[in-house]
């Protein structure tokens, strides 16, 4: 997977060989942590996707006692001179549209997300920063999940690199203060360093309580191209796990 480049918009991850910003190459030692890992975060926050695409695919939610569930989700990717955009579709068990979600991300600038838990009968409109800790679609994925918004806190530190999943791993920590109760409050990426790929995250409230954990499944190879064929959340505070299964298509 040379020049992997990962997108994640949220659930959805779109992967493809074009060019992507290059990211800083493993070294023992890490001069200024601080400033390494802000750079690396600027870079992820660029990796613009670099055509539009659109995807299906559906949640499959299990919970703590067992119980599986799915929910069919499409996304779909534009972009422009200016901005990208990834808009989230999820649908009940006739096809009916249910929730929305589109996110806008602009370079050097915060993410703007609109939301609409029904979109059948309401159009999607500016979710607040209090809003972002919603699930979608009943999965353990938050907005603020889809949209990475880690990336943009203030807080960035490159703690070291390693190997994972055989692969060799930039460990960035993206921190944020005075995270209310049951909040992210500091989240460790693990970024590929060839491909700048995001392959694992974990999440972690004030008090260092593991919340969450993200891992990257496999990619399947179509037209040239890899594209994620599932991606894995897990709740450590509901005991309730998300696979996220895709079927991408051309546009």
């Amino acid at each position: 997977m040379t020049r992997l480049a990962l997108v994640l918009c949220g659930v959805q991850i779109a992967c493809s060989l074009s060019a992507q910003p290059r990211f800083p190459q493993p070294s023992s030692v890490i001069p200024n942590p601080v400033q390494a890992g802000e750079e690396l975060a600027a870079k992820m926050r660029a990796s613009a996707p670099s055509q539009e695409a659109e995807f299906t695919g559906k949640f499959v939610i299990v919970t703590e006692g067992g119980r599986v569930s799915e929910v069919p989700v499409a996304s779909a990717i534009a972009v422009s001179p200016t901005n990208w955009q990834v808009v989230y579709q999820t649908f009940d068990r006739v096809g009916t549209p249910a929730e929305s979600l589109r996110i806008v991300h602009r370079p050097d600038q915060p993410n703007t997300y609109f939301f609409s838990p029904d979109s059948a009968k309401v159009s999607p409109s500016h979710a607040p920063a209090s809003e972002l800790v919603r699930p979608f679609g009943g999965s353990d994925f938050w907005l603020m999940d889809l949209g990475l918004e880690f990336f943009h806190w203030s807080g960035q530190r490159l703690l070291r690199n390693e190997m994972r999943r055989t692969r060799p791993c930039h460990v960035l920590e993206s921190s944020i203060t005075n995270a209310a109760p049951g909040r992210y409050s500091r989240v460790l990426s693990w970024i590929d360093t060839e491909s700048g790929g995001l392959i694992r995250a974990e999440a972690y409230d004030s008090s260092g309580k593991l919340l969450k954990e993200f891992n990257v499944g496999k990619f399947s190879k179509i037209d040239g191209r890899w594209h994620l064929k599932n991606m894995r959340i897990t709740s450590e505070k509901t005991g309730q796990e998300t696979e996220l299964e895709f079927d991408p298509k051309k546009k």
